[in-house]
């Protein structure tokens, strides 16, 4: 049997064990309380830090483009450069308060991207690729292969995006490309027909035809046209 004096030790440690307990939970709660603040702390410098980068890479934007008047591309601008600040503005972490600037910004280097791709898209058509967007009057060769649905694919993605001198300017400039390929293709239906002895086909518009040839830049398609040109006349 225990005697009083041990059962008031016994309340006394249960009741020190308690509190224990309960100052080292009232710690831990306010260690936790205090970890959260630095957290939503670090959160708000974060998104403040947000507002400066914004603005300079607005600056950025604004260099690539000739002007700044987001048409003509900076010669010399490059697809991945722009790509990897789109996907920084993408990843960036604002807040409420500078989400709708941030949206602005990146779909303004993501049209900025597209319109470089489409241009060495429009360039891979022809043997020499166009350097000054801004001068609508330049000539390259078409490039032997291409065919008038390679045109009409970088047509389609222009015409999806706003108007602009820029859109003009690559419209143009693709477009000389389908002439030529309809004259290539014209020329050698004429050639070919007349040679095989077609009643569509006049002599006249043979002899036609072969002075026509001389338009076409492409000097290997030119000169398979008159070699085609001359076994015809044979």
């Amino acid at each position: 049997m225990k005697t009083p004096f041990l059962k008031g030790v016994g309340v006394i440690i249960i009741a020190v064990a308690s509190i224990g307990v309960c100052v080292v939970g009232f710690q831990r709660s306010r260690q936790s309380q205090q970890e959260q603040q630095t957290i939503m702390s670090t959160e708000e410098v974060s998104v403040q830090d947000m507002q400066p980068r914004l603005e300079e890479l607005k600056d950025v934007l604004e260099e690539f483009y000739v002007d700044g008047n987001e048409q003509f591309i900076v010669e010399g601008t490059t697809y991945e450069e722009v790509h990897q600040i789109a996907t920084e503005i993408d990843e960036m972490n604002v807040g409420v308060e500078l989400e709708e600037e941030k949206t602005t910004l990146s779909e303004s280097f993501n049209s900025l991207a597209t319109k470089i791709a489409i241009q060495e898209e429009a360039n891979a058509l022809y043997e020499q690729p166009k350097n000054d967007w801004q001068d609508v009057e330049e000539r390259q060769p078409i490039r032997t292969g291409v065919e008038v649905s390679d045109i009409t694919d970088i047509e389609n993605r222009i015409e999806n995006l706003p108007d602009g001198e820029w859109k003009d300017s690559v419209l143009e400039f693709v477009g000389h490309g389908r002439e030529q390929i309809l004259l290539i293709e014209s020329l050698r239906e004429t050639i070919e027909q007349y040679a095989n002895g077609s009643s569509d086909v006049s002599y006249a518009n043979y002899q036609s035809a072969v002075n026509d040839i001389s338009y076409v830049r492409n000097e290997e398609m030119r000169a398979e046209l008159l070699e085609l040109a001359n076994q015809a006349s044979n």
